[in-house]
């Protein structure tokens, strides 16, 4: 489509449409990403890539950027200042953020738009809230320590603390603050107690 772009810290893409007419510059932000994840929806439109699936939607992010660069550049005549177009990798961790800005993708934006897919609205319909929303996601480590014993009548079971928080994840809706389990340890026998479980949460 004619797009300036220039290729940033490896797979990280910067984007420009100038539009013929005066104006400010603002951005267009999409995350790129998959996800170490085996595709087995049985969709037509499966990963050609084992284990590796776009299974938090950043393909459709990925879609609508490109569609609205390919559109505001078909009207570039009509369009006032300019829009960047920013295609983030590593948002799942490593800093992908501050090495975009680094990189300088924010190099005379004023401000930045971007959106994410949800599967419980209806399609055609978007969501909108104020404040804080998909800010950020972070990875610390947790050790509970409990009282082990041969049965549940005299333990302070530390697996507890991993079933009232897959309760409570179970009960918000998606895009609220949570935490989730990703890898523990401790023991998961149905006639002992462990005194103390590791895992790591996000």
């Amino acid at each position: 489509a004619g797009i300036t772009h220039r290729r940033v810290i490896g797979t990280g893409i910067i984007a420009r449409v100038d539009g013929k007419l005066p104006g400010r510059n603002c951005a267009v932000r999409s995350d790129i990403d998959a996800l170490p994840v085996t595709e087995a929806t049985g969709c037509d439109f499966v990963s050609k890539n084992p284990g590796m699936m776009h299974a938090c939607g950043h393909d459709v992010h990925i879609t609508g950027a490109l569609g609205t660069a390919m559109i505001l550049q078909s009207r570039r005549e009509e369009l006032s200042g300019s829009v960047t177009f920013i295609f983030q990798p590593n948002e799942e961790g490593d800093g992908g953020a501050d090495r975009m800005i680094e990189a300088g993708c924010l190099d005379g934006v004023e401000a930045v738009f971007g959106c994410h897919v949800d599967p419980a609205l209806p399609a055609g319909h978007v969501g909108i809230k104020y404040g804080d929303f998909y800010a950020a996601s972070a990875t610390w480590k947790v050790s509970v320590i409990g009282k082990s014993s041969h049965g549940p009548h005299s333990s302070r079971n530390p697996q507890d603390t991993r079933r009232s928080r897959k309760r409570r994840n179970a009960s918000r809706r998606h895009g609220q603050q949570h935490t989730r389990r990703t890898r523990g340890n401790g023991g998961d026998y149905s006639y002992l107690r462990p005194r103390s479980k590791k895992q790591n949460v996000q």
